[in-house]
């Protein structure tokens, strides 16, 4: 049970305050020195480099998409969210399915 709680401590620590999200967008103060001392970017490098990497995602997205929840989401929800059509998956609900079918 630790092991558990001390991942499920994590998870609370990293939601709990957006310096993630403000490291990943280069939104907050934190976030800014970071994006200019760890990958010497600015505001408006970072949020071209963002849309490059979420370029490879067509307009109108129609197929099937899996998921691999490494974040919060800040930065994929808002595309998705685009993509009513999309037949969405994830690794963890699938990591899930497959454990409960092997018992």
């Amino acid at each position: 049970m630790e092991r558990k709680e001390a991942i499920r401590g994590a998870y609370r620590m990293t939601g709990g305050n957006n310096f993630y999200d403000g490291m990943i967008t280069c939104s907050t103060l934190s976030g800014k020195a970071v994006c200019r001392l760890v990958w010497a970017m600015n505001k408006a490098e970072n949020d071209a480099y963002l849309e490059k990497a979420m370029s490879g995602i067509p307009e109108h997205f129609s197929g099937k998409l899996l998921e691999v929840p490494v974040g919060t989401g800040i930065l994929t929800m808002p595309v998705y969210q685009t993509m009513p059509e999309a037949d969405m998956g994830n690794l963890k609900s699938m990591a899930w399915f497959i454990c409960r079918k092997a018992g």
